[in-house]
């Protein structure tokens, strides 16, 4: 059974999002050692957003236009917000600083895709 690449990029993506909210909703205190040191958990956002808007405009399009970019910013820092204002709910903090290193991620993941598809079209050029 062949999977198209499409389906296969938003499965990625489905899975990859399921599990950052999970990881975002259990009490660190259910991490125990494993659990980030304060300030440290900073760069974990800021990697797991990256991932998160890279693996998102991979899901979407071979190309990215302006649109495609500013949609995905959009909606991935209302998911940010929204990360960040339930936590309390589940026993988390909500820190304007993890926000912030998620948009910064959010940055890095879709610069990085830009990047990968420039490299990747230069490939298909030759």
């Amino acid at each position: 059974m062949k999977i198209d690449r499409p389906n296969l990029r938003i499965r990625v993506l489905v899975c990859y999002w399921a599990m950052l909210f999970a990881f975002t909703t259990v009490p660190t205190t259910w991490f125990g050692k494993a659990a980030p040191a304060h300030g440290t958990d900073k760069l974990a956002h800021l990697l797991a957003y990256s991932l998160l808007a890279f693996l998102y405009l991979w899901a979407r399009h071979e190309d990215c236009s302006r649109t495609d970019i500013l949609k995905a910013s959009l909606i991935l820092l209302a998911y940010g917000a929204f990360d960040e204002l339930h936590q309390p709910i589940v026993g988390r903090t909500c820190d304007l600083a993890d926000f912030l290193a998620d948009g910064l991620g959010i940055c890095t993941g879709i610069s990085a895709r830009l990047i990968f598809a420039h490299l990747w079209k230069g490939e298909a050029g030759h």
